[in-house]
C-alpha cells in the first residue's frame, strides 16, 4: 500500500537472471556435493542491462545463497529477494563449476515489457527444417546442422542465436535424451570444460573429442519454444 501511495505501483527487487532448479546433472557440472541451488539459465532479455552480469554473474552458475542465507530450491532464492527493495545490494554466492565465488548485486526493479514481446508463443509455426547439411555427433547421440533461414523465418530467432547448431534428431540411446530436444534447440556456446562458441558440427565435434565416460559438458542453448521468443538455457550432459 505504500508503494502504491508513494510510486503508484508496488516496487519489487529482481537479480534480472531466468533461474531454474538444479538438476543431478548440474550438481555434478557445478561439483556440489548436495543437489540444490537455483542455475542461471539466462539474463532477462527485456532488460537494457543486468545488475546480476553487471555484478560479474554468469550463465551457468548456481546461486548457493543470497543474503547470507542457504538457497535450496529457486522459491527459497525468490522469497529471500522479495525481502529486498529496488537498489539495496544483496550478497550472492555461487558455484561456477567447482569454484565458490561471491558477488554483491544491486537490485533492480522487473523492466517493462514491451508490447511486442508478449505476443503468444502459439504464433509460431512448428516446421521442421530442411536437413541438407545434418552431421551426427556419435558421442552425445545427437544430430546437429546450421540453422536453416525457414527456421529462422518460422521460430522468428533473432539475430544473435542465428550462427549455432540446431539439434534436428535426438538418440534415445544417446546421453542428451530427453536434455535436448530436436528441432526445437540450438546449441550457442560451450560452458565447460572448455568455453567456446559453437559455429559448425566441426566445433561441436572438436569440444566433446576428449571427453570420457562420466564428464559433464555444459551447453548454453536457445529454446525456440520456451515463451514468446524463446529463451536461453543451460543444460547439462553427462558422457555415459
Amino acid at each position: 500500500m505504500d508503494d502504491i501511495v508513494k510510486y503508484g505501483r508496488v516496487r519489487r527487487a529482481v537479480l534480472c537472471v531466468q533461474i531454474g532448479e538444479v538438476e543431478p546433472t548440474d550438481a555434478r557440472a557445478a561439483r556440489l556435493t548436495e543437489i540444490r541451488g537455483a542455475k542461471v539459465q539466462a539474463f532477462d532479455p527485456s532488460a537494457a542491462e543486468s545488475p546480476s552480469a553487471r555484478a560479474g554473474i554468469e550463465i551457468g552458475d548456481v546461486i548457493v545463497a543470497a543474503a547470507g542465507q542457504r538457497v535450496n530450491r529457486v522459491s527459497e532464492l525468490q522469497r529471500v529477494i522479495r525481502g529486498f527493495k529496488p537498489g539495496e545490494v544483496v550478497d550472492i554466492e555461487v558455484m561456477r563449476f567447482g569454484a565458490k565465488k561471491s558477488v554483491r548485486v544491486r537490485l533492480a526493479e522487473p523492466p517493462r515489457v514491451a508490447d511486442d514481446q508478449v505476443a503468444s508463443a502459439a504464433e509460431r509455426t512448428g516446421t521442421d527444417p530442411v536437413k541438407a547439411d545434418e552431421r551426427n555427433n556419435e558421442k552425445l547421440g545427437i544430430s546437429v546442422q546450421p540453422v536453416p533461414a525457414e527456421f529462422i523465418t518460422a521460430r522468428r530467432v533473432a539475430d544473435e542465436y542465428r550462427r549455432g547448431l540446431l539439434v534436428t534428431d535426438v538418440s534415445s540411446r544417446g546421453p542428451a535424451y530427453r536434455e535436448l530436444f530436436a528441432n526445437r534447440d540450438i546449441i550457442l556456446r560451450i560452458l565447460h570444460p572448455t568455453r567456446r562458441d559453437i559455429r559448425s558440427a566441426a566445433d561441436l565435434e572438436q569440444a566433446v573429442a576428449s571427453l570420457k565416460r562420466g564428464d559433464v559438458l555444459s551447453l548454453l542453448v536457445f529454446d525456440t519454444a520456451v515463451g514468446p521468443g524463446g529463451s536461453t538455457k543451460v543444460v547439462n550432459v553427462q558422457i555415459d
